[in-house]
This record gives structure tokens, C-alpha cells and sequence, in this order.
């Protein structure tokens, strides 16, 4: 996948993958690799789940990249993490230049 303004590599959920987590059909985006520093600070790691993008539910790596394609540096997004060690939180993250 692309990287984007985040430095976040999305990968889709299986179905599988999902009936672990308690998610839905088209629930959620795996976190495949973290590049950026922002992204990482802020605590996201391989192997969390993306369920929002700020109030946009996003459910494949196309819906989650379309999402953070227009997040420009020094701007904040809000993501709705569920990590993999249960429990789902708000993350604040703010891309650098």
C-alpha cells in the first residue's frame, strides 16, 4: 500500500480476522506498518485496527487511504484505533512537514 500523509500502511481485515475483534462486515482496517514518526508517537502499531477516520468509518485500506489522502502536515486527524490488545481509543495524530 501507499503510504500516506500519516506513514500508515493499511491492510484488509479477512473475515476471520474480524470475528476475533467483534467487528462487522467491513469493519475496520488493519495497520500493516507504521512509517511515519507522528503515527508512532502517538502509540499506532503494527497489527491495530483503523475503525474511523475523524466521524468516517473506513473499512478497507482504499476507504482509509481516500480518508487520509487530503490530511495535510500540521494538521490533526483523529483515529479510532482498536488495539490488538482489545479496548478502542481516540489517537490524535498530527503528520510533521
Amino acid at each position: 500500500g501507499s503510504a500516506n500523509a500519516l506513514g500508515v500502511v493499511g491492510q484488509d481485515l479477512d473475515a476471520n480476522l474480524r470475528r476475533q475483534l467483534g467487528l462487522g462486515d467491513g469493519e475496520g482496517v488493519g495497520i500493516a506498518r507504521v512509517d511515519g514518526d507522528a503515527a508512532a508517537e502517538a502509540g499506532i502499531r503494527p497489527g491495530d485496527v483503523v475503525l474511523q477516520v475523524g466521524r468516517t468509518k473506513v473499512g478497507s485500506v482504499a476507504a482509509l487511504d481516500r480518508e487520509l489522502r487530503g490530511v495535510k502536515a500540521g494538521q490533526t486527524v483523529m483515529l479510532l484505533v482498536r488495539s490488538r490488545a482489545g479496548g478502542s481509543r481516540f489517537v490524535a495524530v498530527t503528520p510533521e512537514q
